[in-house]
């Protein structure tokens, strides 16, 4: 057994990472001590640029969607606004790069994929993207299908061992994994060190 090829995707809105520490400094919580923590963490971090899909970025306050508009852009966006974005990117993303991946794996026919695995810590429904690949893909409707949610950095290694098991177990087996992180979508702007770490480095894919 092998993997046979690698695909990802990204959103088209992306922003640097200087253009991220000046929003973050720029948010009226953080106090003096926050703020000479996030200029070392974030021209500590060697990102360049992240994308997101919150378009929210570049735009002037009085035209968000997503952050408030106030001055103090409290409150913060709910668990279901943020949960809503989640659904409707997790199947574009999830999608495009599946379609990439046997554009570039020509030997391979969506038909004859026979599990597919989804992975995903930063948003969940019923029923889950693994759902919209199916029938976008034209996936065979016996497909067997697996979740692996909210495990963290760490779910991709047990999306692989259930890969593994599953080939070995059938030697004709085909899996497909899709891994979805959207991570800019729980953005939060608590004077926490753990919190405005996680907010420096991480982004959308």
């Amino acid at each position: 057994m092998y993997v046979q090829q690698i695909a990802t995707a990204s959103p088209p809105r992306w922003y640097t990472q200087e253009f991220a520490l000046q929003f973050m400094l720029g948010i009226p919580l953080y106090g003096d001590k926050e703020r000479r923590f996030l200029e070392r963490i974030y021209s500590g971090t060697m990102i360049d640029r992240r994308h997101s899909v919150i378009d929210d970025y570049g735009r002037d306050p009085s035209e968000y969607t997503f952050f408030s508009r106030t001055p103090d852009m409290l409150p913060e966006p709910t668990v279901s606004h943020r949960n809503d974005l989640f659904v409707q990117h997790a199947k574009t993303l999830s999608e495009e790069a599946a379609r990439s991946l046997f554009a570039e794996t020509p030997g391979v026919d969506p038909s004859e994929v026979t599990h597919v695995i989804t992975v995903s810590c930063t948003g969940f429904s019923a029923p889950g993207f693994d759902y919209h690949l199916v029938n976008a893909l034209g996936l065979s409707p016996g497909v067997h299908r697996f979740h692996i949610g909210f495990m963290g950095c760490y779910a991709g290694f047990p999306a692989l061992k259930l890969a593994h098991t599953i080939c070995i177990a059938d030697p004709t087996a085909k899996v497909l994994i899709a891994d979805v992180e959207l991570c800019s979508l729980h953005l939060q702007f608590k004077p926490e060190l753990d919190t405005m770490v996680a907010n420096a480095i991480f982004a959308d894919g």
